[in-house]
């Protein structure tokens, strides 16, 4: 496996110095990166989370060379690109580097000032003002942002470019990208680390940006870690021989996620033989959510089964992904007994309101005990999942099989989320006896998306598809996008 020291971020064995006006900021960010770190990654045990937390930040330059994760605070380029999979370990390697940051500025006052936020939280119809938006996304006041990025001693850390992406999709119709107003007011001065997938565009087009990759785990990564630590040993000998198994956790969040779930029960493993990819996802996902529950009423009395869980955070995944207009916030009745509460969503950001029953704080409090959602660092009472991987999850299991639980809002929440089923879910509308409105929104998702699945997905359906309005349709829009690249 190979060897990457990151030990040099920062030596916790020197000062602070209390000189630095921004203290209080950079002490609150330390202990909020902290709490963020654990639920993106949260500790089973001590040396699991120490290992996996090196394995999941080795990084590869251009040249695949395995670059030390500190490389890219020293880097002397304006713009840094992290690249990884979802899953992969990007935000556990964006909020590593901030924690880096915090700390080398805690013990050096004229290093750069860390900032850090999530580019999801851009609003591309308001488009605020970039030091009002990192002051609102970081909580640090907007004057001293503006000083450090006139000054050119801010360092920006910004995630998640893809998710913006997601959040506004592109038109397959139109070369326009959507989160073009918001490089475009990224500041020319001010080193900035920003994160996004593999196949992002964006790695090609920025002018002499140093580039690194987070590659997925190799199986030698794998056993060496599993074996490393004797309670997990048995998971490694339970998969070692199941290549999809493999392929699933070569993501470090899915690793993590498989470890939790089986770590007691290695020998239920056998039950994800001659399982697909998705299958597994599922199984998996299926058996943490049951271990996280079991830990949770060890710890805590709750009069919520574990179905209820699935089917409130089921319910708030849906709604969170649909957009609803310009105010994308939902109102939606929880049908529980004794439940006079109502669920509030808001793109990510989801909550109860309703003053008659204290079952809505009781199960919120619940959730985030059982690590699956997380409040938001800006502290405005309400929730978000701890990872899209749990939101997406719980969105196929509330929506899967279509065939059953086929709704006005199935197909754009579906349309909304990464996991690739839901090719096959609009392919099976189009091709299956459903309704009219139900096709036409199928098709509407695959004709709006560009990705090389939904091509594939079209291509396919051209050939097979019995109706001639939609195949005439899909042939149309397969036309276009061979003129527009």
């Amino acid at each position: 496996m190979t060897q990457v020291d990151n030990s040099n971020l920062w030596d916790e064995t020197q000062p602070i110095h209390h000189s630095d006006p921004n203290e209080a900021y950079l002490m609150t960010a330390y202990r909020q990166v902290e709490a963020s770190l654990h639920s993106v990654l949260p500790p089973i045990d001590r040396p699991i989370t120490h290992s996996i937390a090196h394995i999941a930040n080795v990084l590869h330059d251009s040249n695949n060379q395995a670059t030390k994760l500190s490389t890219l605070l020293n880097h002397d380029s304006q713009q840094t690109l992290v690249l990884a999979e979802e899953g992969g370990g990007k935000t556990f390697t964006m909020l590593t580097l901030l924690r880096g940051a915090i700390r080398r500025r805690l013990s050096d006052p004229t290093a750069p000032l860390p900032i850090y936020a999530k580019a999801r939280r851009w609003n591309i119809h308001k488009a605020p003002p970039l030091v009002s938006w990192l002051s609102a996304q970081s909580g640090l006041n907007a004057t001293a942002i503006a000083e450090a990025i006139d000054s050119g001693t801010a360092l920006l850390i910004i995630d998640g470019l893809d998710d913006l992406l997601q959040k506004y999709p592109k038109s397959p119709k139109s070369d326009f990208d959507p989160r073009d107003p918001f490089m475009e007011m990224l500041p020319d001065n001010t080193p900035i680390i920003l994160s996004t997938a593999p196949n992002d565009p964006l790695a090609t087009t920025l002018e002499d940006a140093h580039i690194f990759t987070l590659q997925r785990l190799t199986t030698t990564q794998i056993e060496a870690y599993l074996t490393s630590v004797p309670i997990v040993q048995p998971i490694w000998e339970a998969i070692q021989e199941q290549a999809i198994v493999m392929q699933v956790i070569s993501k470090p969040f899915f690793l993590n996620m498989l470890i939790v779930a089986y770590k007691n029960t290695p020998d239920a493993l056998s039950d994800l033989a001659n399982k697909d990819e998705g299958e597994i996802r599922d199984a998996i996902f299926q058996k943490y959510v049951e271990a996280r529950y079991q830990q949770a009423i060890a710890e805590h009395e709750t009069r919520f089964r574990l179905q209820q869980v699935f089917d409130i955070l089921g319910l708030v995944a849906t709604k969170g992904v649909i957009r609803y207009g310009t105010g994308r916030v939902a109102m939606v009745e929880v049908n529980q007994p004794h439940w006079d509460d109502m669920l509030i969503v808001d793109d990510l950001r989801f909550g109860f309101i309703g003053s008659s029953s204290p079952d809505s704080a009781d199960f919120m409090a619940f959730a985030q005990t059982m690590n699956l959602v997380t409040p938001p660092l800006d502290g405005i009472g309400s929730c978000t999942f701890v990872h899209p991987i749990i939101r997406d999850l719980m969105v196929v299991r509330h929506c899967f099989p279509i065939e059953t639980k086929l709704t006005s809002y199935t197909i754009e929440s579906l349309t909304r989320i990464s996991d690739p089923r839901k090719y096959e879910a609009f392919a099976e509308v189009l091709e299956g006896d459903y309704k009219l409105n139900f096709k036409l929104q199928a098709f509407s998702a695959l004709d709006g998306d560009s990705s090389t699945q939904a091509t594939t997905t079209m291509q396919a359906l051209a050939q097979t598809l019995q109706h001639d309005f939609f195949a005439g349709r899909i042939r149309d829009s397969l036309s276009k996008r061979i003129v527009n690249h």
